[in-house]
């Protein structure tokens, strides 16, 4: 299922709240596309945007809004900025993931957490984002990592170093929900990908989610919610089915978290919930 890599294909509570002095946004929004319209900017209080977008956060900043750079923890795609300075960096490559034409990145490399630091949690902040949104910490799990519990723990690490470094900060994880215990403390949020609906990649087709794989992750949901972490929901439905999307964003705000219903092109289409500024 999607992973919230189109970036790569283009180029990733009240506990929370205590700790990082802010509450859990109510109106997700995702764009990766290079100029997201500002006025979507002003209708949705936490927007995922491409750290290279063409956008005026201050409007928003004004109004209490957030906005999350995307940043990818384990991969990067081929030929893209990243994909560059990472090589300038030395950072040995693993494989590839054909599905989203990326190159998977050896994580327990100093260069390539010189580069997450660095080349891109910095170059982002230093452009105003309130904080960073972190996607792909789940391929460790399954990619040609020889030693997962030491590629694990590096993201892990990274993590960490990402919340000490810039403390007032917020970050969200896309799924890595083995990690989440361990970082409970550093994260403002997880994200979960194809509940209820979801897109597969190879068909190009919508579809639903089996019983058996919702259940999953509906478990893993109340685990990171176990943790005081809010939780954000994304799934996937055709344009030409808004009757769907809306029963979707239903049974996901159901489960008590944020829900949003777009494409998997990830680049601005909102077919549930409708916000206006």
């Amino acid at each position: 299922m999607p992973r919230l890599r189109a970036i790569l294909c283009h180029l990733g509570a009240l506990f929370a709240g205590a700790v990082f002095g802010v509450q859990p946004a109510t109106r997700l929004y995702i764009n990766y596309s290079r100029t997201p319209p500002p006025q979507d900017l002003l209708a949705y209080d936490l927007c995922v945007l491409d750290p290279h977008a063409k956008a005026d956060l201050h409007p928003g900043q004004a109004l209490g809004h957030r906005f999350l750079a995307y940043v990818s923890l384990v991969e990067v795609a081929k030929g893209s900025p990243a994909d560059a300075a990472a090589q300038k960096r030395g950072v040995p490559h693993l494989g590839t993931n054909e599905a989203w034409a990326s190159t998977v990145m050896d994580v327990t490399s100093a260069a390539w957490r010189a580069f997450i630091l660095e080349d891109a949690a910095a170059v982002a902040l230093d452009k105003g984002y309130d904080g960073l949104f972190l996607d792909t910490a789940d391929t460790v799990s399954h990619s040609g990592f020889k030693d997962k519990a030491r590629a694990r723990q590096a993201v892990i690490d990274m993590v960490k170093a990402l919340h000490q470094r810039w403390p007032g900060k917020q970050i969200i994880l896309n799924r890595g929900f083995d990690m989440l215990p361990d970082l409970a403390t550093a994260l403002n949020g997880v994200m979960v990908e194809g509940v209820y609906q979801d897109f597969d990649p190879e068909t190009k087709h919508y579809r639903a989610v089996p019983a058996a794989g919702s259940q999953w992750v509906v478990a893993r949901i109340k685990e990171a919610q176990a943790l005081k972490l809010p939780v954000y929901a994304v799934d996937y439905v055709s344009p030409a089915n808004i009757k769907l999307a809306g029963a979707t964003l239903k049974r996901l705000q159901a489960l008590n978290c944020v829900g949003l219903i777009t494409t998997p092109e990830l680049t601005g289409t909102i077919l549930a919930p409708i916000a206006k500024p």
